[in-house]
């Protein structure tokens, strides 16, 4: 399957405030949440924002929406060495995509950009 595309998704940073454990579980891999507890207490709400924001944008860049025989923990963000965010796809029908990912943050938001 030969899949181009490109996918943003912007979320306020605020919405995850307080998110519950099981959200977490809905939506972020055993890596990611690892991830997400090995940062900074003050940073854990924007990262959770970010990692979200870029599977949405995944979702968009290769053209289906979430329950269309991709599950969102199939989606897993990770990062380089570096720090910059890497993003694959766990999906027998994806698992040849790659995808380049970048992640900004303002204050209040945080924003993904996918391209395949």
């Amino acid at each position: 399957m030969s899949i181009t595309g490109c996918g943003c998704d912007i979320v306020k940073i605020e919405r995850f405030v307080g998110v519950p454990q099981r959200f977490k579980e809905k939506y972020f891999t055993v890596k990611e949440l690892e991830y997400i507890d090995n940062k900074p207490k003050e940073k854990q709400v924007e990262t959770i924002a970010g990692l979200f924001a870029v599977k949405e944008a995944v979702l968009k860049a290769i053209g289906i929406g979430g329950g269309n025989g991709l599950s969102i923990l199939e989606i897993e963000i990770s990062h380089t060495k570096n720090g910059q965010p890497t993003a694959k796809i766990n999906h027998e029908l994806y698992r040849d995509i790659v995808l380049n990912v970048s992640i900004s943050h303002t204050d209040t938001d945080a924003l993904a950009f996918v391209v395949i």
